[in-house]
């Protein structure tokens, strides 16, 4: 079963969004010292260390993630088969 392209789309539309969110609340409220609470839609995120800096790159990769999917896609390249009564004919004089 292929999964359609508008919802491939959709999903990479609310992770960007999400990370916008994530690189929002970071910004304005930017946790000072050791251990800092993040919560967001009803979750609570607790974080050692710089806190704020972790949550800055996930929220900047969580906004890059489409990008970078896009960028290591391939393109399946199909070779080029002549229509068949193009093969039939041997030789044209």
């Amino acid at each position: 079963m292929a999964v359609p392209s508008f919802l491939i789309v959709l999903c990479f539309l609310l992770l960007m969004a999400l990370g916008v969110l994530v690189v929002f609340k970071v910004l304005r409220n930017p946790p000072h010292g050791g251990q800092s609470e993040f919560s967001l839609l009803g979750s609570k995120l607790s974080l050692k260390g710089p806190a704020w800096l972790i949550m800055l790159a996930i929220g900047v990769l969580m906004v890059a993630a489409p990008i970078l999917v896009a960028a290591v896609e391939r393109r399946v390249v199909t070779p080029f088969q002549p229509p068949a009564p193009a093969t039939a004919v041997a030789k044209i004089s």
